[in-house]
């Protein structure tokens, strides 16, 4: 027999090897949504053609919300009056026309609005059982949402019910079908002024981590991520030691905050690192990886290079790892002339690392030396990388003439080193 198995479409930082056969569907063509929504509103072609094309503009693709979108307007058929937005058109896909509450408007947005909290709920539990929630959690839970847990699983079923959540394992694995639903939840109860995201911070720190990826995921609007990473990254400037990290908020964000406030991360985490000691530094294994990881990152941006290589090296002249992606290796990465995955120029990384390796400090000047090491290889292999560290556009490649240039004057420094007298 043949098991099926439908879910929600996988991302490329979502996706896994598997054994099994996948199928990545597209979203559908405008064409079949058409024949979609007129099936669903039982009419032929060219038929209600004005309120077809405004579903189909609504729904991006998503049968699914094609078909909420269609039983609404064939239940009332007014209930795409008042839809002129992402926001709007949520409402109608989740809660259904007004007509269903005696075209009572109050009680179908207080609907409604319960109804995105509970969406927004399962976003944030995704993966916890909420059968073996203790009352702490619950507690922390509705503080952060502004309603009741119980209130929020009573709406969350009226959700399951209606087909926009699927859920298995008794609740334990759930997630809002469509996904773009998801988005529009997100969108809406993290914007200003009145976003949830101070409360999540405040009431349940534990989940924001995983919270962060998800809304990456449903690529909630890239204003909404930047603010969150800014509340992020203002109460990492309150810290007063950077093990603080990895005790309590914002641990475990630091990547998010990269992707999102690239300068401004770079910025924060230097003042840390650069205010602990070395021994401070070798002695902090907690939270090592997640900086590397997200200074890594920021070097690949347009914005943010000169404070993010600038920790990297002090975390380097500190190393307590032996990854070959520690902080060492990925500071040395950074010379490539050519496999650099900077946006800086060679000309500009050449001038930096002249300054390491005339330091008066005896640890830099060695620790550069790897560095120059990068620079005059062959670089036969470069650092990997994902899409998301492109987000600012490919980054100059010199060829030809410029590289060979590039490895010449890196051959140049190389010979201003000779009549050192540093004996080691």
């Amino acid at each position: 027999a043949t098991v099926i198995l439908v879910g929600p479409r996988r991302t490329a930082e979502s996706a896994s090897p598997t054994r099994s056969t996948v199928f990545d569907l597209a979203p559908l063509d405008q064409p079949a949504t058409h024949r979609l929504i007129e099936d669903q509103l039982g009419v032929g072609p060219e038929e209600r053609a004005a309120e077809v094309q405004r579903i189909a503009q609504r729904c991006e693709g998503y049968p699914w919300f094609a078909v909420l979108l269609a039983q609404a307007l064939r239940r009332d058929p007014k209930a795409l009056g008042e839809v002129t937005g992402e926001l709007d058109a949520a409402r109608l896909a989740i809660t259904g026309p007004r007509g269903d509450f005696g075209n009572n408007r109050q009680a179908w947005r207080q609907e409604a609005d319960r109804r995105f909290i509970a969406l927004f709920a399962i976003l944030l539990t995704e993966g916890i059982d909420w059968k073996r929630l203790d009352p702490n959690l619950e507690d922390r839970l509705g503080r952060a949402l502004g309603i009741g847990w119980q209130e929020v699983k009573a709406a969350a079923k009226v959700c399951h019910e209606r087909g926009i959540v699927r859920v298995r394992g008794d609740w334990r694995y759930k997630y809002v079908t469509p996904s773009i639903l998801g988005r529009s939840v997100a969108n809406h109860l993290l914007r200003q002024p009145s976003s949830k995201g101070a409360a999540i911070r405040e009431h349940v720190p534990e989940l924001r981590a995983n919270l962060y990826r998800r809304l990456d995921a449903l690529q909630v609007d890239a204003g909404i991520l930047s603010e969150l990473a800014e509340g992020e990254l203002d109460a990492v400037e309150s810290l007063q030691a950077l093990e603080q990290l990895a005790t309590g908020p914002p641990g475990g964000t630091l990547h998010f905050d990269a992707r999102h406030q690239p300068a401004a991360a770079a910025r924060t985490i230097r003042k840390l690192v650069e205010a602990a000691s070395l021994d401070e530094l070798r002695a902090n294994t907690a939270i090592r990886r997640e900086l590397v990881f997200a200074l890594e990152h920021v070097c690949r941006r347009r914005e943010g290079f000169e404070d993010a290589e600038a920790t990297l090296f002090r975390l380097a002249v500190a190393e307590n790892e032996t990854y070959g992606n520690n902080a060492t290796g990925v500071w040395s990465n950074l010379f490539f002339v050519v496999l650099s995955l900077t946006h800086r120029s060679f000309d500009s990384r050449l001038d930096i690392l002249r300054s390491r390796l005339f330091s008066d400090d005896h640890q830099s000047r060695i620790l550069a030396l790897k560095g120059l090491g990068r620079a005059i290889s062959g670089e036969q292999v470069g650092p990997g990388y994902t899409d998301v560290d492109k987000a600012d556009g490919p980054w100059p490649t010199p060829k030809g003439a410029e590289a060979l240039e590039g490895k010449r004057r890196a051959w140049e420094l190389v010979a201003e080193l000779i009549p050192d007298s540093d004996p080691s």
